[in-house]
């Protein structure tokens, strides 16, 4: 699955994308998805360190070096440290 969960630089640092991921993840694995993937600015450093923390792998986009690809293996488990 791929997907998007842009949130407004004036509520960035309360902990909503962090929420957002969270339940996207855990509704992801509901479902029986086996991935999720999305591609994130390479400027992005708050979504980039947040997808590291969730336990999301990282590689630039060969095509466009302004991206990179976060995905997730829904098989693994989640990482034991809380990203909150």
């Amino acid at each position: 699955a791929d997907y998007a969960a842009p949130v407004r630089s004036g509520v960035a640092g309360r902990g909503l994308s962090v929420a957002l991921m969270e339940t996207l993840i855990a509704y992801a694995r509901m479902r029986g998805l086996k991935e999720l993937d999305s591609h994130v600015l390479a400027e992005n450093r708050r979504m980039l360190n947040l997808c590291r923390r969730l336990g999301f792998d990282i590689e630039r986009v060969e095509e466009d070096y302004a991206l990179v690809m976060s995905r997730l293996s829904l098989d693994a488990p989640m990482p034991e440290e809380k990203s909150r």
